[in-house]
């Protein structure tokens, strides 16, 4: 580890291969420069944003992708936000933010049994 961008992919890689343990159907959204890390379904479609950082807000620049995903994709019920430390709900355009730390969101039995109950 050398460098906060190298903890960032390292998250985002321990969130893929979560994903994968837990067969959970995933791909991802990109447009207009914009993206999110992984979007699940096909079943419950939900947005999961990789962010290990503190202190997020849904108004920070670095979630337009999610965003953008909510606003073009207005089903959508609920967002995830994986984090370094930082648990809190909050809304956007209707839809229930969930930001998660990281450690607790591998720790998950199953994120398709769990998506409501965290």
């Amino acid at each position: 580890m050398t460098g906060p961008g190298d903890l960032g992919a390292k998250a985002e890689s321990a969130v893929f291969m979560k994903l994968v343990k837990d067969r959970t159907e995933c791909g991802y959204f990109a447009h207009s420069e914009k993206e999110v890390d992984f979007i699940t379904g096909p079943k419950i479609i939900v947005p999961i944003e990789v962010k290990y950082d503190s202190n997020l807000e849904i108004s920070d620049r670095r979630l337009a992708g999610l965003r953008l995903f909510l606003r073009q994709h207005p089903t959508s019920k609920e967002a995830i936000i994986v984090t370094k430390d930082q648990r809190q709900e909050l809304r956007y355009a209707d839809v229930k933010t969930r930001l998660i730390p990281l450690w607790e969101f591998l720790l998950l039995d199953s994120l398709n049994r769990n998506i409501t109950s965290f």
